[in-house]
């Protein structure tokens, strides 16, 4: 799969901060194959945030992340 960042980054360069967020998420379910904003099962995460623009995020954000498991209402892994 490709996916063009050229107006994300274009977006960041202006500062056009809320359009890139806007866009960051679109990118980010193209990634995903998604059409719509929903969580992520296991076997998503496994390819998914090993994608090199979600560790760009990640990074840049310095954004923290748990697995949660619903049915067992543990929380399985944090990710700092």
């Amino acid at each position: 799969m490709v996916i063009d960042y050229t107006q994300l980054r274009d977006l960041l360069a202006a500062g056009k901060w809320k359009q890139a967020d806007e866009e960051t998420a679109r990118v980010m379910l193209a990634v995903a194959g998604r059409k719509k904003q929903e969580g992520l099962d296991i076997e998503h995460y496994e390819t998914f945030f090993k994608l090199e623009l979600v560790q760009i995020v990640i990074q840049s954000q310095n954004l923290k992340l748990l697995i949660y498991e619903p049915e067992q209402e543990v929380i399985e892994r944090w990710i700092r």
